[in-house]
């Protein structure tokens, strides 16, 4: 009885010591990210900390340890823009953004015109007013800018023509992109050399000036042109009465365009304070073309008042009666 027992027990450890070896064993080595998608990750890092104007507020090495985490285990370029997103995201901006790379070299947004005129913005005479309705628009293309700015400057001397009273400029459905045509074609009515300062997170300040036939931008003695006119007087429009119509949806480029026009004795805004991102955008490029657009400063108005949030509009009214008592306002004048 005694041996049978002993041989059960052998019986039983032989069976069972071939399952225990075959059993797979745990994987103790943790997932981590690939070599070039930490470093990709790392670059864009380096760049957002460095360059982002509302960073006061966070503690860049806690929020880099949370994004680190939403990419334990990236090995891909891509598996990173969740957590540089994150890190977009801490900043609070409204503004900035992560743009992917395109999946084909030729698939442009419809938001960017390249190798063809495109007009944004609409203009009418309706009775005495003047009227020019500007729409975002953003391109990349240098000759299409200078063509936008040549028409819009082509309609100042159209209401001269037609004796308008007063110029209305709605910007309600303004809501982003470049403001480059639009204060090129605007700057003779304008008629003051300096239209939008810029300021970044150290206080360095930069400029958009009216300097010649065109814009540029100014930081100490060095100038850079913008944009420009082929041809460049003063027209009649320009001591006339100039009304600025904003809503909630105006935004970014409209609000710059806003603060070239915003403090002139002869300027009055209406409408409702805008959506509060006045604020400039530095864009860069990473290993594999997707493109990080950073808000990197802040406006200022040629009252050297800083922008960082909505701007109130002079008479403050419903959106549907900011064109009435735009062309009120230029009557009474």
């Amino acid at each position: 009885m005694k041996q049978s027992l002993n041989f059960l027990i052998f019986l039983s450890l032989f069976l069972i010591l071939p399952a225990s070896i075959a059993e797979p064993r745990p994987n103790l080595v943790s997932s981590q990210p690939s070599p070039e998608a930490s470093a990709y990750f790392e670059r864009a890092f380096a760049f957002i900390k460095s360059n982002a104007y509302f960073r006061k507020h966070l503690d860049f090495s806690k929020v880099k340890e949370q994004a680190l985490a939403k990419m334990k285990d990236a090995q891909s370029l891509a598996d990173t823009h969740e957590a540089i997103r994150f890190v977009l995201n801490q900043l609070d901006d409204r503004h900035s953004f992560l743009q992917p790379a395109p999946k084909k070299l030729g698939n442009l947004s419809s938001s960017t015109t390249v190798g063809r005129l495109t007009i944004p913005f609409e203009v009418s005479v309706e009775g005495q007013f003047g009227i020019i309705k500007l729409k975002s628009y953003n391109s990349t293309d240098a000759a299409n800018s200078h063509r936008i700015a040549d028409s819009l400057y082509s309609c100042l001397l159209d209401f001269d023509r037609k004796l308008v009273r007063g110029t209305i400029i709605d910007l309600r459905e303004m809501e982003g992109g470049t403001y480059v045509p639009f204060v090129t074609g605007l700057a003779p009515l304008i008629d003051v050399d300096e239209l939008i300062g810029f300021m970044d997170r150290k206080g360095k300040k930069s400029r958009t000036i009216r300097y010649k036939n065109g814009i540029y931008y100014q930081q100490g003695r060095k100038r850079a042109r913008l944009g420009y006119l082929s041809r460049y007087e003063r027209p009649g429009v320009a001591g006339l009465p100039v009304a600025v119509l904003t809503g909630q949806y105006t935004a970014s480029s409209g609000e710059m365009i806003l603060l070239s026009l915003r403090g002139l004795p002869r300027v009055r805004t209406f409408g409702v304070a805008t959506y509060g991102v006045p604020t400039g955008k530095t864009n860069f490029f990473l290993a594999d073309s997707s493109m990080i657009s950073l808000t990197s400063t802040v406006c200022f108005d040629r009252q050297r008042q800083i922008h960082v949030s909505s701007i109130q509009p002079d008479v403050r009214c419903a959106e549907k009666d900011a064109m009435h008592l735009a062309k009120s306002w230029i009557n009474a004048h």
